[in-house]
């Protein structure tokens, strides 16, 4: 998802490659972004990512709103381990999991910019193994939340 606006040149908008949302020529608004997820959706497409980094918006929040523009297309929310509790991100998924009809996946992440990539960044709070434990007992140690679980 173009989360950071939209135009003719390649790249994303985030903070560490400098460029803002003034470079894009299309705003990153929700009537924008839910005309590309139900074109994504009449195409046949899967699913959406939606990605993380310094200078996207939460994905969390993003994807929640393109749910109730769409009906099928799976919603690809990435996320970065360490920044918020394994319980938490859990409880968020199975929350996502069952008002958006089952169509959530998740993309564990470090980041998406070349500095978030570096070894150490976002190892809080248990790191990637916890979270993953986490997910997979789900918010109240049940069953397991996978896509298409729902």
């Amino acid at each position: 998802m173009p989360t950071g606006g939209d135009g003719r040149d390649p790249g994303g908008v985030t903070a560490v490659q400098g460029r803002t949302g003034a470079a894009t020529r299309r705003p990153a608004d929700i009537p924008y972004l839910a005309q590309v997820a139900r074109a994504a959706e009449h195409a046949g497409f899967h699913s959406l990512l939606t990605p993380v980094g310094l200078g996207c918006v939460d994905p969390w929040i993003l994807t929640a709103a393109l749910a109730q523009h769409t009906t099928r297309i799976g919603l690809l929310v990435a996320f970065r381990a360490g920044f918020a509790s394994p319980t938490l991100i859990a409880q968020r998924a199975d929350a996502f999991r069952r008002f958006a009809g089952g169509r959530l996946a998740l993309n564990l992440v470090r980041g998406g910019d070349p500095a978030e990539q570096r070894p150490g960044r976002g190892r809080r709070a248990g790191g990637r193994g916890s979270a993953v434990g986490a997910h997979r007992r789900g918010p109240t140690g049940g069953r397991p939340l996978r896509p298409g679980s729902g």
